[in-house]
């Protein structure tokens, strides 16, 4: 019997919790499917198959920085036809069965290519809290528009976290058939890795660690001035990442006179030698999806301290409920972790001495995470992905 064929459409293979799922996806079904995994740029970070087969829209491309201005617009809106076009083609020459995108800009293209007719069954996947991602994007209410005009026309729309969908069904107004299918983390992966032997002056105190890429919206910013304002000084910061904002980040620990204090490592494939060795992961994203590196961080057996954004980080740690609900004025301490403020300093470190003095707290969110990890498993959420697939 012939297999089904997948087409996973995304921007690159570089980095990013999406990317990583997409890999899971490659790996864990390529038994099950013959899968095409169609990119915009030939960037690839993550372990694929190695028989993977491979096209991209545009040959010799390389990733270009994120539009600067609403001039750069007309070039990528004139992509968005052309690469469904595209897509429409491949599919048809390949007899492609389902096409899966992720992220904005492929999404775009995918439900374009619905537009022009492509007889493939399109399904479309959301990784973030839209409005929230807009709200701090260059030309963020012309992708609003476009979400809420192209986004229909797919046959499903896949989104990681149920915030996500509220950001598109209430706040953008997307009608369309809604599918959950939770995040996947390789906890015996994970586990094996932390096993790895790692040296740093930073584990001879109290860890607090985030990992995270140094951008727009991970905040590392916030985070530096709430341990500044720790009245414990024998702790340390530790901050695990790359990004356009790293030297911001130094310049700041400098200017706050934590320097000798705070910690860089720019150690990404293997960040889970790093958690494992840490006291409290905290996590100051100012939106998400659905924040992978959470559930990571409880597979290092961490407890978590995080802001209350969108999306995701409230489901998790407050046992998915009151998804709406977000602080502004004080911390929670919910059932699996500390909710914080986003952007909130002095709140943030309010939850930072919590965790750090209330050492039963801390005991008590290790123990209770191994029963939230279930959720999250690679085999129940490949099987979940399957499930949509079939249907």
């Amino acid at each position: 019997m012939d297999k089904k064929k997948i087409a996973i459409v995304t921007n690159s293979m570089k980095g990013g919790g999406a990317e990583r799922f997409i890999s899971y996806l490659l790996n864990g079904l390529k038994d099950k499917y013959e899968i095409h995994l169609i990119l915009s740029e030939k960037e690839i970070e993550y372990d694929i198959p190695s028989e993977q087969i491979i096209f991209q829209f545009q040959k010799n491309r390389t990733r270009k920085k994120e539009a600067a201005s609403v001039l750069d617009f007309p070039r990528l809106l004139g992509e968005i036809p052309l690469n469904a076009i595209r897509l429409k083609r491949y599919c048809k020459e390949n007899g492609i069965d389902t096409v899966v995108s992720f992220l904005e800009r492929p999404n775009f293209v995918a439900c374009f290519a619905k537009l022009i007719g492509i007889k493939s069954k399109v399904l479309i996947s959301e990784r973030t809290h839209t409005p929230s991602y807009h709200a701090r994007k260059t030309g963020g209410k012309l992708s609003s528009l476009m979400v809420k005009w192209l986004y229909p026309f797919a046959d499903g729309i896949i989104t990681n976290s149920i915030g996500s969908r509220i950001g598109l069904e209430k706040s953008i107004g997307v009608k369309n058939q809604y599918f959950l299918v939770n995040n996947a983390i390789d906890i015996e992966l994970i586990q094996n890795k932390s096993t790895e032997t790692v040296e740093s002056k930073a584990f001879n105190k109290f860890v607090f660690v985030y990992l995270a890429g140094f951008r727009d919206g991970k905040n590392h910013s916030v985070l530096m001035e709430a341990f500044a304002k720790l009245s414990n000084k024998e702790t340390h910061l530790l901050l695990i990442g790359k990004g356009d904002k790293l030297q911001d980040a130094l310049e700041k620990a400098k200017t706050l006179g934590i320097s000798e204090r705070v910690f860089f490592e720019s150690e990404t494939k293997n960040p889970f030698k790093y958690l494992v060795n840490s006291d409290c992961f905290v996590m100051t994203s100012d939106f998400e999806g659905f924040p992978n590196v959470l559930i990571e961080a409880m597979a290092c057996n961490l407890p978590i301290i995080s802001t209350d954004c969108h999306s995701g980080p409230r489901e998790l740690l407050a046992n998915r409920k009151s998804y709406e609900k977000m602080l502004s004025d004080q911390i929670e301490i919910a059932e699996f972790g500390i909710l914080v403020p986003i952007g909130n300093a002095e709140l943030i470190s309010k939850g930072m001495s919590k965790m750090l003095n209330d050492k039963k707290l801390r005991e008590s969110y290790r123990s209770k995470s191994q029963s939230m990890l279930r959720e999250f498993r690679l085999e129940k959420v490949l099987k979940d992905f399957c499930e949509i697939i079939e249907k």
